[in-house]
């Protein structure tokens, strides 16, 4: 087999997966995406878009408590 004809073999066909915005202002944006195995990941943009944070289901449910705890102690 050729190379050329290896690499085709090896390139995956691009999943859509469906999005939906949760907040956005002008400098931060919370969107979550399903992936093809139906698992949720939250998408937190910050700056206009210059750092993206991926949460797993898990990671974004610790991050909300996290982020509760420190608005309680102010």
């Amino acid at each position: 087999m050729s190379d050329e004809k290896r690499r085709n073999a090896e390139i995956k066909p691009e999943v859509e997966m469906p999005t939906e915005v949760i907040a956005e202002t002008q400098n931060y944006s919370l969107w979550l995406s399903q992936d093809p195995d139906g698992e949720i990941q939250y998408h937190l943009e910050l700056g206009s878009g210059n750092v993206t944070v991926h949460f797993f289901q898990e990671e974004w449910d610790e991050f909300v408590a996290f982020m509760r705890d420190i608005v309680n102690r102010r």
